[in-house]
C-alpha cells in the first residue's frame, strides 16, 4: 500500500494545486485524472477483507490504524479532485474509532508501534491518527483532550508539529492551537537566511537529514497556516522549501514532496493566500520586464532574459508580497566522476562486452554494496537503460528484490532492507533490437526515504551490431 500511496499521493496534491492556482490546461488534467483513477483502484484493493475500512500493507495482511490513517488523508484530498465513493471515508473512519482506546489515545496495540517513529510513544501516534480523522470532518474531541493532558513534556519539533496540526485541523480557533501553534513556533531554526524545523530524530517514514528537514518544515508550515498564526514564520518556512525544491519540481522523496505540496497548497486559500503583486525587472536601472503575480502564488515564475550580463540584472518587488530571485544560465558540462555523488550505497553496472549482436538476448549484471554502518531501508536502485533494447520487470532476478518496474529511461529495483556490509547481485535479462551505439541513463541508488545520500553511476556506452 505504502508504495501505490507514494505515487497517487503527489499526483492528487499536484492536480489540487494546479486547480486551485489555475495553472492546469485540459491535456494534463486528463492524464493527471487517468493516473489517479488507477492508483484509487489499486488502493482499494489494500482494504481489510475481514476488517471492513482497515488498510493494511496487503489487503490479506491484518490492517493498520496508521496506514489506515494514512490512506484516510489521501482519500479525503482525492475526494476534492476525484469521485470518491461516499461510503469509503465513513468506513475507515470507523474502523479507526473502533480501536481508539477508552481513554481516546491510539497506542501500541494498534498495530502502528511497528512504524518507525511510532515506536517513540503514544503521543505521536495518537496525533496523526487524529490529524487524518479531523481532516476527514470526524470528531476527534477525545484524542485531543487526551494529547492536551499527555503531550505537554513533548520537545521534538516534528512531534510538536504533529499535535499543533491535529488541532488546528480540527478547530483552529481554539486556545489549545493557539498554545500548540506558539509552541511551533519556538521550535523552529534560522540557518543560513532559512527558517526550518529539525527533527531530532528520524521521521515515521525513516526520513533523515535534509528529508527530514523538508517533513518537519512542512508540516510546521501547514499548522502555522492552517491555525492562521505567526504568518511570517509560515511563509518563510515556504521560501525554505521552494529553495530545496528540485529541477524536476520534486522535494526530495516522495512523502517529503507530499507534505512539502500541502503546505504550498495551505498557503493557497482564504485569508492565508499571499496578497498579488508585481515585479520589475530592469537592466542597469532601466525597466525591461514587468512581470505579474496573481494572489496565492507560490510557483517559481521563468522569465528569460537572452543574453545578458547578470551583473546588469535587478528586480524590484511590488508594495506586498514576498520574493525568492535565482538568475541562471544553461550550459554544457561533460561527466566528471570525479564530483558524482557517493553515498553509504555503492553499484556498479555492466552490459556485457561490446559490440552485442542484433536481435540476440543479454544479461546485465546489477551489483549493490552496502558500505555504511546502519541498517538501509528501502533501498531503491535506478539503473540506466540503453535506447534500442527490450526489457521486462518480470525478468529481473535476485535476492531481497521486492519489485521491479519500468521507467521510462530505467529498470527500477525495490529491494528489502539491507544490513551493513550486505552484496546482492541483480541480472536484468534484455533483447537487442536492432544496431545502436549509445550511452544509457546515468543510474543511482539511495534509501527511500534518504534520497539525497545518493550515489550516482555515470552512463555506459553500450553497442550492438
Amino acid at each position: 500500500m505504502e508504495q501505490t500511496s507514494a505515487t497517487v499521493c503527489p499526483m492528487v496534491l499536484a492536480l489540487d494545486y494546479m486547480q486551485t492556482t489555475k495553472t492546469l490546461d485540459a491535456a494534463l488534467a486528463e492524464r493527471a485524472t487517468k493516473y489517479i483513477d488507477q492508483g484509487y483502484k489499486r488502493l482499494l484493493g489494500f482494504e481489510s477483507t475481514t476488517q471492513p475500512g482497515g488498510f493494511g500493507l496487503w489487503s490479506s495482511n491484518p490492517p493498520s490504524v496508521f496506514l489506515t490513517a494514512y490512506g484516510l488523508l489521501q482519500f479525503a484530498d482525492m475526494r476534492r479532485v476525484y469521485d470518491v465513493d461516499p461510503a469509503l471515508i465513513p468506513r475507515m473512519a470507523a474502523f479507526l474509532k473502533q480501536h481508539q482506546q477508552a481513554d481516546g489515545r491510539f497506542g501500541r496495540a494498534n498495530r502502528a508501534g511497528s512504524w518507525g517513529a511510532w515506536k517513540r510513544g503514544d503521543v505521536y501516534r495518537t496525533a496523526y491518527v487524529a490529524w487524518a480523522l479531523a481532516h476527514a470532518g470526524q470528531d476527534v474531541s477525545k484524542a485531543l483532550a487526551w494529547l492536551d493532558a499527555n503531550a505537554a513534556e513533548l520537545e521534538d519539533p516534528y512531534g510538536v508539529a504533529l499535535v499543533a496540526l491535529a488541532f488546528a485541523t480540527a478547530d483552529r480557533k481554539s486556545e489549545a492551537t493557539a498554545r500548540w501553534a506558539a509552541r511551533v513556533a519556538t521550535k523552529h531554526v534560522e540557518e543560513d537566511d532559512k527558517i526550518l524545523w529539525r527533527p531530532t530524530e528520524s521521521t515515521f517514514v525513516g526520513g533523515r537529514g535534509r528529508s527530514a528537514e523538508i517533513e518537519a518544515t512542512a508540516l510546521s508550515a501547514i499548522a502555522l497556516l492552517t491555525a492562521q498564526k505567526r504568518g511570517d514564520l509560515a511563509y518563510a518556512a515556504l521560501d525554505t522549501l521552494i529553495g530545496w525544491r528540485g529541477k524536476d519540481g520534486r522535494f526530495g522523496p516522495t512523502h517529503s514532496t507530499s507534505l512539502a505540496l500541502r503546505a504550498l497548497l495551505a498557503a493557497d486559500g482564504g485569508d492565508s493566500a499571499l496578497p498579488a503583486t508585481n515585479v520589475k525587472v530592469t537592466r542597469r536601472g532601466a525597466l525591461l520586464k514587468h512581470v505579474a503575480i496573481p494572489k496565492g502564488s507560490t510557483e517559481p515564475l521563468r522569465v528569460p532574459l537572452g543574453e545578458l550580463d547578470p551583473k546588469e540584472i535587478g528586480a524590484v518587488l511590488g508594495a506586498e508580497g514576498r520574493m525568492r530571485a535565482t538568475l541562471s544560465r544553461t550550459t554544457y558540462e561533460p561527466w566528471d566522476t570525479t564530483t558524482l555523488p557517493k553515498g553509504p550505497i555503492a553499484m556498479t553496472v555492466s552490459w556485457g562486452d561490446a559490440p552485442l549482436a542484433i536481435d540476440s538476448t543479454y544479461k546485465a549484471t546489477v551489483t549493490i554494496r552496502h558500505t555504511g554502518k546502519v541498517l538501509a531501508k528501502l533501498v531503491t536502485a535506478e539503473v540506466g537503460l540503453p535506447p534500442g533494447i527490450t526489457v521486462k520487470p518480470k525478468d529481473v532476478k535476485g535476492d531481497g528484490l521486492s519489485e521491479a518496474e519500468k521507467a521510462e529511461r530505467a529498470m527500477v529495483l525495490y529491494l528489502t532492507d539491507m544490513q551493513p556490509g550486505e552484496v546482492r547481485t541483480y541480472t536484468i535479462p534484455f533483447r537487442t533490437r536492432h544496431a545502436f551505439d549509445a550511452l544509457t541513463a546515468p543510474s543511482r541508488v539511495y534509501e527511500y526515504y534518504v534520497e539525497h545520500e545518493e550515489t550516482v553511476v555515470p552512463p555506459v556506452r553500450v553497442s550492438a551490431r
